[in-house]
């Protein structure tokens, strides 16, 4: 079986015409000034609350309206630097010290202080109202020593409490803006102290964001940035060969030689923390049993798909922690792939003739996410499941993932926060995680929850590895997911501009510049 999920003549003809367009527009004719870039993603947002979310479209502009107290460092990314805290130290096992940076404003002139941190970590320590409360359930409460001094304390030891902070909804927030507008307008109008100022969220059309001619670290250079939402795969590629677009974002492997052939454009592209997997909601139904979620993991061809819906750019996993993490157990191997072998198990699991189950993607969240999900959905076709296919708006995917109401297998991409698998496994599974709820095996008094709470909470490194290890073989073997693979970030970009990509996924416009 060739992966296509489109008529092959057509597709032909698709790609033939394009590469048309391409060169005959490859010198572009709609070039913006050079104070201004345009960026397309695949997707539009869904908010513009920090707490919000943790989908990469979303992420790229919380980290460019706003900061927080510390950041990856680009050149060696897994280490910290500062960003609104100066320093840190550990004061006792508990207690964390930050140094806050002074001077500091909002975009609408409030000061950031240590009530800015405080109100900050209350919003992060309240279960259930917001996606990322799982990353930061280790803290107790923030404390403010001084208008520039907060402590911050933890229920027990924490090794990755810093980390924490650069991580998905580390982002500093205006207390007195919020507690004024509330979170609803907030998600919709934010204020940060960050680089950019929002201006404007066109929905499914673009954002505009403005250069913060006040930013602490001083004025950026590019003055005007618009995200464009360009969900289909022609059109971005298209955008950015005629010179509409400085990044087009997540270019799916067919369209590589195209951006590669155009005068104006080229590729960067790099091996992410990202981890691309089926979530699998295992309360109920066939799933809930471990034989049949077993075999949805034989039953798949991880090279095929890797090599023909993605060039090669990817390499396949057994566990959903990346090789970037600590705790990666590079023991623990794919699934191979085995057709009878996933026939034998669903026959033992009392399905011997299969069963009708939900397989669903997001539109324009995942790269090739639509051809993925036909084609994954084509081998269990062929072991005598009855999958039905569902293409979700990222509206709808987010809010069945905050409800953990997903029926069936959820096609998801998380990645790590930490560099550590704290920050990919427990973040999502631990208490308060987006997906706790789905598989009874990471309830609290398991085994599993038991081993990853000890991790989560443990400064001897080797112990904490060793748990790890255990838990990713458990992961694995329970078949909670349907591992796939740990993908590369693919972008087109403009010849007139300095990028590259990075490990992380993020884009930061001050990072960026024009030739």
């Amino acid at each position: 079986m060739r992966l296509t999920t489109v008529n092959y003549m057509s597709k032909t003809l698709l790609v033939a015409l394009l590469a048309c367009t391409l060169l005959l527009g490859s010198e572009g004719n709609a070039k913006a000034a050079k104070d201004t870039l345009i960026i397309a993603q695949s997707a539009d947002i869904t908010t513009l609350d920090s707490t919000q979310a943790t989908q990469i479209v979303n992420l790229n502009l919380f980290y460019n309206i706003y900061d927080a107290l510390v950041t990856w460092n680009p050149e060696d990314i897994g280490k910290l630097m500062p960003k609104l805290a100066l320093s840190w130290k550990n004061i006792d096992p508990v207690t964390w010290q930050f140094k806050l940076r002074q001077g500091v404003k909002f975009h609408n002139g409030e000061p950031f202080n240590a009530e800015s941190v405080k109100f900050t970590v209350e919003r992060l320590i309240t279960k259930g109202v917001h996606q990322v409360y799982s990353g930061f359930a280790t803290i107790e409460r923030a404390e403010i020593v001084d208008p520039y001094t907060v402590n911050i304390i933890t229920k027990k030891p924490d090794p990755l409490l810093i980390k924490r902070f650069a991580a998905y909804g580390g982002q500093m927030l205006p207390s007195k803006y919020i507690k004024t507008v509330g979170w609803k307008t907030f998600g919709m109008k934010p204020i940060g102290t960050g680089p950019y100022k929002f201006v404007e969220w066109i929905k499914d059309d673009h954002i505009t964001l403005v250069a913060n001619e006040d930013y602490w670290k001083g004025a950026p250079k590019i003055k005007k940035v618009i995200w464009r939402s360009i969900p289909e795969n022609f059109p971005r590629v298209a955008a950015l060969t005629e010179g509409e677009i400085h990044i087009a974002t997540k270019i799916i492997p067919d369209l590589v030689p195209l951006v590669e052939k155009a005068k104006n454009s080229r590729i960067e592209h790099t091996l992410t923390n990202l981890v691309t997997v089926y979530l699998v909601n295992c309360r109920k139904g066939p799933l809930a049993k471990k034989k049949v979620r077993q075999a949805l993991n034989y039953a798949l061809d991880k090279e095929k798909i890797i090599n023909e819906l993605f060039g090669g750019y990817a390499i396949p996993i057994g566990s959903g922690i990346p090789n970037t993490d600590f705790g990666y157990n590079p023991a623990i191997k794919p699934y191979p792939y085995d057709q009878e072998k996933a026939k034998k198990l669903l026959a033992e699991a009392g399905y011997p003739n299969g069963f009708e189950f939900d397989v669903q993607s997001g539109s324009g969240i995942h790269l090739n996410d639509k051809q993925l999900t036909e084609a994954v959905a084509a081998m269990y076709q062929e072991i005598g499941l009855r999958p039905r296919i569902g293409i979700l708006e990222p509206a709808t995917r987010m809010k069945l993932l905050r409800g953990q109401t997903f029926p069936g297998l959820l096609l998801a991409d998380p990645a790590s926060t930490t560099y550590d698998a704290d920050g990919v496994l427990w973040r999502l599974r631990g208490p308060g995680g987006i997906i706790h709820k789905s598989w009874p095996g990471n309830y609290e008094g398991t085994h599993f929850y038991k081993i990853m709470e000890e991790a989560r909470y443990s400064m001897d490194q080797k112990k904490r590895e060793k748990l790890y290890h255990e838990a990713a073989q458990i992961w694995h073997d329970e078949a909670v997911e349907i591992f796939l693979f740990q993908g590369e970030m693919i972008d087109g970009v403009s010849n007139e501009i300095n990028y590259k990509a990075r490990g992380d996924q993020r884009i930061y416009v001050t990072d960026i510049s024009f030739r």
